[in-house]
């Protein structure tokens, strides 16, 4: 297959262009928009483009779409959403980056481990750009879904298992606690209610760096619930104090009673 002249670009430093580049920007979203809901067809994974449209506006807002495009003829042909979160105050890191909807158009052409691979590309480097070398991000969790839930997620053109091995080969590790008796509990978590969608509960969270090895080491509970309080709090209309879905992870996480969850490859899940 021919080599793709790919390039990518910060939707974010568009908007915040002023002028005409800001009114072409608002368009480029409006032609990501309908791409990005094709290949997330499951109710409540996305916020609504007004919601994004906001999100890029606002000066204050660590907020960023990345999109990835075919240099011959602008067709927009993936994206990452993602933010930092700065100024944890945890003992653990002082920022991360939220890493969301890392997706490429249901095409042959460009659904390829070489286009993944820009797409992830891009994104590091505006991590290090920001000097935030640790990330997380959300993906569907086959050990929470029913078979009606991988049904829609196929819809997307990747199976669920699929993506899980995806996640697993670049690297991701998940949070547990181990138990007394050698169980291994995932840590728990779910996306609130996003603009009057229905929360959603068959997620779990990946993370990564860039400058250090996760696996073998831990972050205390209490400082993983900060960083997902701090993360949901940028979704509009969330206040994890009294959102239930922040309420219901909270109290999962402490009857689970762990002081600590342990960083674990992915890929340990695909082991015999």
């Amino acid at each position: 297959m021919a080599s793709l002249a790919i390039k990518d670009y910060s939707l974010r430093e568009r908007y915040l262009g002023g002028g005409e580049e800001a009114g072409n920007a608002r368009r480029v979203l409006e032609r990501y928009y309908p791409l990005l809901t094709e290949v997330f067809p499951i109710a409540g994974e996305i916020e609504t483009i007004a919601a994004y449209d906001e999100y890029l506006r606002d000066p204050a807002m660590d907020w960023d779409i990345v999109v990835l495009g075919d240099a011959a003829d602008g067709r927009i042909v993936g994206g990452i959403h993602w933010q930092a979160l700065r100024g944890l105050g945890t003992t653990w890191l002082d920022a991360v980056a939220w890493v969301e909807h890392v997706w490429l158009v249901n095409d042959p052409a460009f659904r390829r481990y070489d286009r993944f691979r820009d797409l992830l590309s891009a994104v590091r480097n505006r991590m290090q750009r920001g000097r935030v070398d640790v990330g997380f991000m959300e993906f569907n969790d086959p050990e929470k879904m029913t078979p009606q839930d991988m049904a829609r997620d196929a819809a997307g053109g990747l199976s669920t298992r699929d993506r899980l091995r995806l996640w697993a080969h670049v690297g991701l590790c998940e949070l547990v606690h181990r138990t007394a008796d050698g169980q291994r509990l995932p840590a728990p978590y779910a996306q609130p209610a996003m603009d009057d969608g229905p929360p959603v509960r068959m997620l779990s969270l990946g993370f990564f760096s860039f400058a250090r090895k996760l696996a073998a080491t831990s972050i205390p509970a209490a400082e993983y619930l900060q960083i997902l309080y701090r993360a949901h709090a940028t979704i509009r209309g969330v206040d994890p104090a009294s959102d239930p879905t922040c309420r219901d992870y909270t109290a999962a996480v402490r009857a689970l009673g762990a002081t600590a969850f342990a960083f674990v490859p992915l890929k340990d899940r695909l082991s015999p």
